[in-house]
């Protein structure tokens, strides 16, 4: 038991409080008798609808830096969405990557799998109950055809699963924002989900399902409409969120959705393993007063603004205004910056050109020591064409050598704290980690270089 003590009566117990993990009880009636006492203290949240953003969570008593604010099980989870034409695949029982062509096959259904002894396979909130369905269509695929099996779907079609054997968790997903105001029929999102999840799953499944409940009187599922698979489509896209340990996962979950973005989050959260469910927990990052929002990042926190905006709008469907956002220089990072190119008295300036309005996709930028200013337009074309080189060189299995020559000839455009500038550093850790001799001997040279310039 661990030496857990019930909160009522202080004897032994191992029952702990599901909401918040934070005491336990020897048996219900305790729990019961002991929650006027402990409500107070339980989640630290409660939900609130802003008129402006929606529902969210808003802090009930202050935090502090570590505090626990909330853990939950998923409702559902399953392989990340893979849209690939090669390499790797999940497993649809573990969600492990595998190579397609090599791999074993599921019995029921054909899919490629890691190993016929996989536990997640016979599973019925995970593979199993899917298998049935997959295992209606009657052709079978040559190895390597990515197209023939879809991983991309296989989370949708477990989220249409659940209005069977979990009634309640589907009613919850169901919750969920799917911005489907802004996914309609002209959008480029639309037409892929249409072709790559919808067609899909109706004609090659959903049809013979529909013919076999036909001829045994059974259904089973009552809606598979394409509206309600957009609508899932959307729900997934906009709410799911991705757990990178052992495997690619992607999970829904009944509470954690409801945070809120921001550049400047305020929580940190971790996952616990699949032998746990992919429980996640989620505790106080920084300070939270009373009455403040509970907020988490959605995009990546070292790309500057304009990229960070430009991902949340097109995933997310909003346009961020966070502290970080709205200050040109990202509360003094500089993650965005560009040396200026213009000149006082035929020298370099040497300043730095910021955009005067972060919050304006339209704003020029201007020089903090000249008069020079550029459009929004070329600062986008310069940051562009800097990171279609820093992608195309990180790709090619890129050298030492030649991650230094992209950094140095980077920095005559960019601020030295530039988030592509961070992106070739990172590369180079990588590379010196493998090389430590290399690594050795350049640390060994720069410090000759410093005994000499003193």
């Amino acid at each position: 038991m661990g030496g857990l003590k019930c909160a009522e009566c202080e004897e032994p117990a191992e029952l702990k409080c599901s909401a918040c993990k934070l005491v336990a009880y020897c048996g219900k009636e305790h729990q019961k008798k002991h929650w006027k006492e402990h409500k107070n203290l339980c989640r630290p949240f409660e939900i609130v609808t802003d008129p402006e953003k929606g529902k969210c969570l808003v802090a009930t008593r202050d935090l502090q830096p570590g505090d626990l604010i909330l853990v939950e099980n998923p409702i559902v989870y399953g392989p990340r969405p893979h849209m690939v034409e090669e390499g790797p695949v999940p497993c649809p029982g573990c969600c492990r990557l595998i190579i397609a062509d090599n791999s074993a096959r599921c019995d029921g259904c054909d899919f490629p799998i890691c190993n016929p002894d996989c536990p997640g396979l016979k599973d019925m909130d995970r593979h199993g109950h899917e298998c049935m369905i997959l295992g209606l269509r009657d052709v079978k695929a040559i190895n390597g055809l990515h197209d023939f099996y879809r991983q991309d779907a296989l989370l949708t079609l477990r989220c249409l699963l659940l209005q069977n054997r979990h009634p309640k968790k589907f009613a919850q997903l169901l919750e969920m924002n799917s911005h489907q105001d802004k996914r309609g029929e002209d959008t480029e999102t639309y037409k892929i989900n249409e072709s790559r999840v919808v067609d899909y799953l109706q004609d090659n499944f959903f049809a013979p399902m529909r013919i076999l409940e036909g001829k045994s009187g059974k259904q089973v599922l009552k809606d598979i409409s394409k509206e309600i698979i957009h609508q899932i489509c959307g729900i997934v896209d906009v709410n799911a969120l991705e757990i990178n340990q052992d495997a690619e996962v992607t999970a829904l979950y009944p509470t954690a959705f409801l945070m809120e973005h921001n550049c400047l989050s305020n929580t940190k959260h971790m996952f616990d393993n699949a032998d746990k469910g992919y429980t996640i927990t989620i505790r106080a990052s920084l300070p939270i007063a009373k009455g403040d929002h509970i907020s988490t990042m959605y995009t990546h926190a070292l790309w500057g603004t304009q990229a960070r905006r430009e991902h949340l709008r097109e995933t997310k469907y909003f346009s961020c205004k966070c502290l970080r956002c709205a200050d040109p220089t990202e509360l003094g990072t500089y993650l965005s910056a560009l040396k200026c190119i213009g000149t006082q008295d035929d020298e370099p300036c040497g300043g730095i050109q910021l955009p005067i309005d972060p919050l304006d996709d339209n704003t020029e930028w201007a020089c903090n020591k000249c008069d020079a200013k550029l459009t929004n337009h070329e600062v986008c074309f310069l940051v562009n064409q800097i990171g279609e080189e820093v992608d195309n060189v990180q790709l090619s299995n890129p050298t030492v050598r030649e991650l230094d020559s992209i950094l140095t000839k980077m920095l005559n455009f960019v601020h030295p704290n530039h988030y592509h500038v961070y992106s070739v550093k990172h590369s180079l850790v990588q590379l010196y980690g493998k090389d430590k001799d290399r690594l050795s001997a350049r640390i060994h040279a720069k410090s000759t270089k410093r005994r000499h310039n003193c």
